[in-house]
């Protein structure tokens, strides 16, 4: 049998507006599920917090549903003070998120902590709003390789909650360091994982930190010349 997904702390939010909407509209979750052509145990899974809609997801349901996106993401009143402190772009209704420098996808090497967001380098949209300590990152090296490829970038939420399987940025607590993995938990051992095999599992022997959970990724191509 399918192992069932954890509930996510920080998703039960998330979920309680959809059933709210839901139950206004008196849609069940396997009406949702045919109208956005989805199985219906995907609309469970965001209805009980375990996991929730994502990008164009998220924008098909709350047209279903009769509001917007930034309504069951975060509520108007928190889009409100966004757009106000200048962190909201208006016309889009998505937070704009800091891009901020590390190096490597690759290995543990000396960086500026991430987790400060000392420097920015540039600024990001996600395709869903994101707490006001979200950052961005630039991936470099090809250990995350096919799926983050060299130069894309990453969406880091430190708010959220790690689970084994997140793609996580880590920092080792005795130095700036810090690395992005899959993290995988095997009872009490923690464990650094890189999607391409050329690369070695990295075990967690030392005190560590979760700096952000990845919740999106963004692909970058080369401008071409005309």
């Amino acid at each position: 049998m399918p192992k069932t997904k954890p509930v996510r702390p920080e998703y039960l939010a998330i979920a309680g507006r959809i059933r709210s909407l839901m139950d206004a509209k008196g849609l069940d979750q396997s009406a949702v599920a045919r109208r956005l052509g989805i199985e219906p145990q995907s609309v469970q899974q965001w209805i009980s917090g375990q996991t929730m809609p994502r990008g164009y997801r998220i924008k098909a349901l709350a047209v279903l549903l009769g509001t917007a996106p930034w309504e069951l993401l975060g509520g108007p009143d928190e889009a409100r003070f966004n757009v106000s402190a200048g962190t909201l772009d208006a016309a889009s209704n998505t937070r704009k998120v800091p891009r901020i420098a590390w190096v490597s996808a690759g290995a543990f090497r000396d960086i500026e902590s991430p987790c400060d967001a000392a420097i920015i380098e540039d600024w990001d949209i996600p395709t869903e709003l994101m707490s006001s300590r979200a950052y961005t990152l630039r991936v470099e090296g090809d250990s995350m390789e096919p799926e983050f490829p060299d130069g894309c970038i990453i969406f880091v939420e430190p708010d959220a909650q790690a689970a084994n399987g997140d793609y996580v940025v880590v920092k080792l607590d005795d130095k700036d360091q810090a690395t992005f993995k899959q993290l995988v938990v095997d009872g009490p051992r923690r464990y650094l994982k890189p999607v391409n095999p050329r690369y070695p599992v990295i075990p967690v022997e030392r005190d560590a930190s979760i700096c952000g959970v990845v919740r999106e990724m963004r692909k970058l191509y080369p401008k071409r010349r005309a």
